[in-house]
């Protein structure tokens, strides 16, 4: 069931990585941390691991693979870095929930108390400290939402053909480009974009009429 929950939001993770989350990380996921006085259990098997020094040193390496590894910043006028941003909340939600163990950590003892999430952070008249108390009340409330694993999973899905779609729209651009500078008598002799303006015709209607 791990291997299932992690393969929806493993794309940034190598073969190795995913392993050793695996391994490492075996108890059921959907035990909560919080549940489990914070603590993440392991069960040991045969050669698994010589020492307790090792057992602690292997989970620190599969938690920083799983949740310790940020992505680069989203971009909010296109798709970009979006996946491995919504993964990284996926997987650190159904990894026993790290991440709303984590955030819960951030908020002061006063924001969980007061009801902030009425309170408007782009309002000028609020302190830069309520401004980010707010903000990080909000992200509590939402990772800590009933359907906040469905949500962010359902994310993924729907825009996964669009980002192919995008990688496609941007590889045909640099086949552009690259036929451009060839015609001018520029080669590129190392790069890997070596169509043929016929490859070049297909790709666009391929774009415009899908694949036939």
């Amino acid at each position: 069931m791990n291997r299932t929950k992690l393969s929806i939001c493993q794309s940034c993770l190598s073969s190795d990585e995913i392993e050793n989350i695996l391994t490492m990380f075996n108890h059921d996921w959907s035990v909560d941390l919080r549940s489990n006085c914070n603590r993440i259990v392991h069960f040991c098997r045969a050669g698994c691991c010589s020492s307790d020094d090792e057992c602690h040193q292997k989970c620190r390496v599969a938690l920083y693979a799983a949740a310790y590894r940020l992505w680069d910043i989203p971009l909010l006028y296109r798709w970009k870095h979006f996946e491995p941003a919504a993964e990284y909340v996926l997987r650190c939600l159904l990894l026993h929930g790290v991440l709303v163990s984590a955030w819960a950590h951030v908020c002061e003892p006063g924001d969980k108390e007061v009801n902030l999430q009425a309170v408007d952070e782009d309002n000028p008249d609020i302190s830069p400290a309520m401004r980010q108390a707010v903000r990080v009340n909000k992200v509590l409330a939402m990772l800590t939402s009933p359907d906040a694993i469905e949500n962010f999973a359902k994310a993924l899905l729907y825009t996964l053909p669009l980002s192919q779609f995008m990688d496609e729209l941007s590889f045909v651009e640099s086949c552009r480009l690259r036929l451009r500078l060839r015609s001018q008598g520029l080669e590129l002799p190392k790069s890997r974009c070596q169509v043929s303006t016929e490859d070049f015709v297909l790709m666009n209607m391929k774009l415009v009429t899908g694949p036939v």
